[in-house]
């Protein structure tokens, strides 16, 4: 057994660990417990997991395309990372309030650095609010 694996086996004793993991895997929970979040992150309506694609995203990013005008933000978020229109429709399908016909020319129309430009400013925004000053 070499250091790594000796380090992780003393953390999973940890007990002082389990009285934060235990609220944070409950929210965790609750957050994919609808059918939709959990079916779009596992990959049921594309056929691939979307999880690994969000891990390229920052937060803020994500965040405010679900909370805030999602059509568009999913737009861009979706260009971005060079997501097929295909992909796209489907994870704009998933909100029943949106018309996923809607956005099929503006989707096409958006270019590539377009969309990475609002991405490069909240990744920049998170690293400036993770550095701690001089």
């Amino acid at each position: 057994m070499n250091i790594l694996q000796q380090a992780a086996r003393r953390l999973e004793r940890l007990e002082a660990l389990d009285k934060v993991a235990r609220p944070l895997a409950a929210t965790v929970g609750r957050a994919v417990q609808p059918r939709v979040v959990r079916n779009l992150l596992s990959g049921t309506y594309l056929g691939h997991p979307l999880h690994p694609v969000l891990t390229d995203l920052p937060i803020g990013a994500i965040e405010r395309a679900i909370v805030h005008d999602p059509g568009d933000q999913i737009l861009v978020l979706a260009k971005s990372i060079d997501l097929s229109w295909k992909t796209t429709r489907a994870i704009l399908m998933l909100d029943s309030g949106v018309n996923a016909a809607e956005y099929v020319d503006r989707y096409k129309k958006l270019r590539l650095e377009t969309a990475r430009s609002p991405i490069q400013f909240y990744r920049l925004r998170e690293r400036a609010t993770k550095t701690p000053p001089r």
